[in-house]
């Protein structure tokens, strides 16, 4: 009972697969990260250059934009440590353990069943 009122709860956010598909989502392109970072780096150096060179060490009241950069970061994070939850406490629902955690088993073959039943994806 406390397992199918669970299931109830969390089908919202567990029924991603019947509709996400990756060729379709943006930004999934191996280049993204790489290029993010590199805009990243390169911004971080002309920054540094620029409080160095031209504004000769005096800097900017940059407390507050750092209280909002890290509060994004803190609700970006929350986002994802909420899906990965939501993830496993699905899997470990139809398991009916938690064992799969800590060691899959190596039979186990990668399958991606709709959410919706119809097939697989």
């Amino acid at each position: 009972a406390m397992a199918q009122t669970l299931r109830q709860l969390l089908l919202p956010f567990t029924d991603a697969a019947g509709w996400f598909d990756w060729k379709d989502a943006p930004l999934t392109a191996a280049t993204t990260p790489l290029l993010t970072g590199l805009i990243y780096a390169i911004l971080s150096f002309a920054i540094g250059w620029y409080m160095r060179e031209v504004r000769h060490g005096k800097g900017f009241a940059v407390r507050q934009l750092m209280a909002a950069h890290n509060l994004f970061l803190c609700f970006l994070s929350a986002s994802m440590a909420m899906g990965t939850a939501a993830a496993m406490i699905r899997r470990s629902l139809e398991e009916e353990s938690a064992t799969w955690m800590f060691c899959e088993a190596t039979s186990t073959q990668v399958a991606m069943q709709r959410a919706d039943g119809v097939g697989e994806l």
